[in-house]
């Protein structure tokens, strides 16, 4: 349908895969976890910010998540 552009779904995607990671292993992960580090480094919006200066590279996991959100949300 073309209602959102590829880089917020793929942003949606890492969001609901960090999802079903917290809601099936909540005693057991953490977003320091390699894995989890990894894909919130890959958040394409926050990094379209990271690229104006707008960020800071040094955030925690757990940041880039809930700033990546935030920006989700004012796209959709």
């Amino acid at each position: 349908l073309g209602l959102i552009s590829k880089d917020v779904f793929e942003d949606l995607k890492r969001v609901r895969d960090i999802r079903n990671v917290f809601a099936h292993h909540l005693l057991e992960c953490s977003f320091d976890e390699p894995a989890l580090r990894q894909t919130c480094s890959e958040f394409r919006q926050l990094n379209k910010m990271l690229a104006v200066g707008s960020a800071s590279p040094d955030w925690p996991p757990r940041t880039q998540f809930v700033s990546t959100i935030y920006t989700l949300e004012n796209q959709l």
